[in-house]
């Protein structure tokens, strides 16, 4: 089997917003703390309170390499040497989705396999507890329930100027280099990564391709 490893650097060209599943994970300690304080009725929560839960929904939404801690007054950190990430299944779902609009997206499904996270690059502090308490990578607003059909505020990690390298093992004799470019030119214009983008009716999270080498 003719594997060669990609990289394929990936610039921003709209701003990346996420938003990770795991809120959705009832066993996840900081989903635990972030479900008790919305057990709470509206009319019954403290500024303390909504303070608190804007900041965790914050934590939730980024994905990191390291484990997030959380105090006894639910203030969360990680280590400093933490790095921000793309997960594996974004990144492979983002390309395959892309390779789609060429009728290619059996060929990547079959063909490529994203080997590690993608280490996000931005514009800002490198220490995520300092981007934490930077209100540039805050982006809140208001959204709809769906099954309350209430408006309620939500809070979500926003990254204006990213890039990344993606590192991709790939089966050449399946779907060749300058393919799986072009399924992730496509996936930068019409699916892009995270929450709100082009997949889902958004505009984030779009990005263009720029060097890209296949490694011997």
């Amino acid at each position: 089997m003719a594997s060669k490893m990609m990289m394929v650097e990936v610039k921003g060209t709209t701003p990346l917003l996420l938003h990770n599943g795991r809120s959705a994970d009832v066993l996840d300690p900081l989903t635990k703390v972030f479900t008790g304080l919305l057990k709470k009725k509206a009319k019954d929560r403290t500024d303390e309170d909504l303070t608190t839960i804007s900041s965790l929904e914050w934590w939730l939404g980024i994905y990191l390499d390291r484990q997030i801690v959380t105090d006894e007054n639910y203030n969360c950190s990680c280590p400093v040497d933490s790095k921000l990430v793309l997960p594996t299944f974004m990144v492979e779902a983002t390309i395959k989705n892309g390779a789609k609009k060429s009728r290619k997206g059996k060929l990547a499904s079959a063909g490529c396999i994203v080997t590690k996270p993608s280490i996000l690059t931005h514009r800002g502090p490198a220490d995520v507890n300092q981007m934490f308490l930077d209100d540039r990578f805050h982006f809140r607003c208001m959204v709809v329930n769906p099954s309350t059909k209430t408006r309620t505020p939500k809070t979500r990690p926003i990254f204006n100027e990213w890039s990344t390298i993606l590192e991709i093992m790939v089966d050449l004799e399946i779907i060749n280099a300058e393919e799986v470019v072009d399924a992730i030119q496509d996936a930068g214009r019409f699916v892009g990564f995270g929450a709100w983008s082009p997949r889902t009716g958004g505009h984030h999270g779009m990005f263009s391709v720029g060097e890209y080498a296949v490694i011997d």
